[in-house]
C-alpha cells in the first residue's frame, strides 16, 4: 500500500500551525488471523489531496473503514483536527471531509 500526497493546493498561511489535518498512527486490524492493517501511520496536511494505493487486499479499504470509524482497529489511533476519532464514525463521515470511491477504469 502506498500513500501519496500532492503539494499544498493552497498557500499555507505564514501564521498557522503545521499540525496535519488527518494523523493515522500504528493502525492494526486482523480479521480471523489474517492481519489486514499492520502498523499503519501516514499524516495528511491541511490543503493537500492525498491517494491511497495498493493491490487487492492491501488494506486500503480496511484503511477508511477505520479512518471512517465504521470498525475499530485492535491497535493505534486516528487523530483528525487534533481531536482523537479512534471508533467515533458519526465525527469523521458527517465532516464531509473523507471520500472512497472505487473505479477500476484509470
Amino acid at each position: 500500500m502506498t500513500i501519496s500526497s500532492e503539494s499544498s493546493l493552497v498557500e499555507p498561511d505564514a501564521g498557522a500551525e503545521s499540525n496535519p489535518l488527518l494523523q493515522v498512527d500504528s493502525l492494526m486490524k486482523s480479521f480471523g488471523g489474517i492481519n489486514a492493517l499492520n502498523g499503519v501511520s501516514f499524516e495528511v496536511s491541511p490543503g493537500t489531496i492525498t491517494g491511497l494505493i495498493g493491490p487487492n487486499g492491501a488494506g486500503k479499504s480496511t484503511t477508511f473503514d477505520v479512518i471512517t470509524g465504521m470498525i475499530t482497529p485492535e491497535t493505534g489511533t486516528v487523530t483528525f483536527a487534533g481531536t482523537d476519532v479512534t471508533g467515533q464514525s458519526r465525527n469523521v463521515v458527517s465532516s464531509g471531509h473523507f471520500s472512497q470511491r472505487k473505479n477500476s477504469r484509470i
